[in-house]
């Protein structure tokens, strides 16, 4: 078996999660472990350099030398990738109604393989940098003004059970990553920051 730099490797007993920094030798390669920060839960890529034994490794997942590959091949393993050295365990993130994880960088989300930027849908997406700011409507209208109770009512809401927490947390992953599109175009553009989840506050 052939290990390289950027592969993932888990070990068996206890169960540890690698990134191989080094080509392997005749028995063994050299890793840097997962480490997990308990306040946050966000696990980084830790400084500690480890000479594994093949025989510790119970899963190694390639990325084929691309870089680029790297995403996918953590999301296979149960993790999503934030930066290059930082991800979200996404067992934590449905296990916690409570909690909001970050983001990430969008460079580092993993596409489906139904994502195509070329396809039939193209001419009518716009672009991220192009889209004109979020402005908070006006309650003048019926419309507005239950639109603005449905992102209050939202906020106070508690989820009975484990599939309200999911869609709950589902649809604050789709708000932080809107807010935080948003907040760059609006940077870019000298604008100052926005609250998008207090309506009229």
């Amino acid at each position: 078996m052939k290990y390289s730099v950027g592969d993932a490797i888990v070990t068996r007993d206890p169960v540890a999660y690698g990134v191989v920094i080094s080509e392997s030798s005749s028995d063994h390669v050299e890793v840097q472990f997962l480490v997990q920060d308990p306040s946050s839960l966000v696990w980084h890529v830790g400084c500690e350099v480890t000479h594994l034994k093949f025989e510790r490794i119970a899963e190694h997942v390639s990325i084929d030398g691309d870089d680029g590959n790297a995403p996918r091949v953590w999301d296979q393993l149960g993790f999503r990738m934030l930066d290059g050295g930082s991800f979200v365990r996404k067992s934590d993130e449905s296990g916690a109604s409570d909690r909001l994880f970050p983001v990430g960088d969008p460079v580092f989300e993993v596409m489906s393989d139904d994502d195509d930027d070329d396809g039939e849908m193209a001419d009518f997406i716009v672009p991220d940098a192009e889209c004109e700011p979020f402005t908070q409507a006006v309650e003048d209208n019926d419309f507005v003004r239950e639109m603005h109770a449905g992102v209050r009512w939202f906020d106070k809401w508690v989820p009975k059970d484990d599939r309200e927490s999911s869609v709950r947390m589902g649809i604050q992953r789709l708000e932080a990553r809107a807010a935080h599109v948003d907040d760059e175009i609006r940077f870019g553009r000298g604008m100052g920051a926005l609250s998008y989840n207090c309506p009229n506050a």
